[in-house]
């Protein structure tokens, strides 16, 4: 559904004050927060707004239905996450690339493909 990397400044080598990886990562998007967050955007967008009904819709637009929470509730609910740690981070971005225009057998990522034209 979604293909993004965590970790990439890390450094392995040296001992971290707060580790911020793929629990930092995953986290954040389980908070669905669509500020600083851009799967909670995009789960927002694809799911959320099109399932809203009228009345969803006008008690969004009034301030009494939050984004942030329907979108937390659906991230918490619905989904799932898979992850496939690398060595490298070069490793980690070819995996990505790969994944992003579609050739694992999942195919196209739902919500951040990346097509190519190659």
């Amino acid at each position: 559904m979604y293909v993004g990397i965590a970790g990439r400044r890390l450094d392995l080598s040296i001992v971290h004050k707060k580790m911020k990886g793929l629990k930092d990562r995953l986290g954040s998007h389980l908070k669905g927060r669509r500020s600083g967050d851009q799967f909670a955007v995009y789960v927002f967008d694809r799911f959320i707004v099109p399932s809203l009904n009228d009345e969803q819709r006008r008690q969004f637009e009034i301030g009494k239905l939050q984004g942030d929470g329907l979108t937390r509730d659906f991230i918490q609910k619905q989904l799932s996450y898979r992850f496939v740690v690398t060595q490298s981070y070069k490793e980690a971005m070819l995996v990505e690339t790969c994944m992003a225009r579609g050739e694992a057998s999942a195919g196209f990522p739902l919500l951040n493909p990346k097509r190519s034209n190659s």
